[in-house]
């Protein structure tokens, strides 16, 4: 288990790292290519980022940056996009950790096999 975690942690967090920033390039794109008026996709990607920013460690909610724009079907569809991109960074962050955990646990049912094979009279 110890060297499981101490293998998985550091693949972990780069792989966070990483999906990051696909996942800020990602929701920027949204914002830009959105039906929203132009002036609101700054205040949009200003919220979006105070979002990110205070999220202090965890899956930042982005439909907060939504709650005092118009109720509009544009904003909605821009809410949709960018929460799904958050998951798909998250998700695909998760692939290559997981991965080597199924490795692992592969791995640790083989001298359970071989002791399996010994008989002892």
């Amino acid at each position: 288990m110890v060297i499981g975690l101490l293998l998985l942690t550091p693949i972990f967090t780069a792989a966070l790292d990483r999906n990051e920033d696909r996942a800020l390039r990602a929701g920027a794109a949204a914002v830009i290519d959105s039906d929203i008026p132009p002036l609101d996709k700054l205040a949009v990607a200003q919220d979006v980022l105070a979002a990110l920013r205070s999220a202090d460690g965890e899956v930042p909610d982005v439909r907060r940056a939504f709650d005092d724009k118009p109720d509009e079907p544009e904003y909605a569809a821009l809410e949709r996009q960018l929460v799904s991109e958050l998951d798909r960074a998250v998700t695909a962050a998760f692939s290559q950790p997981f991965l080597l955990a199924a490795g692992l646990a592969l791995l640790a049912l083989v001298p359970i096999a071989l002791s399996r094979g010994e008989v002892s009279v």
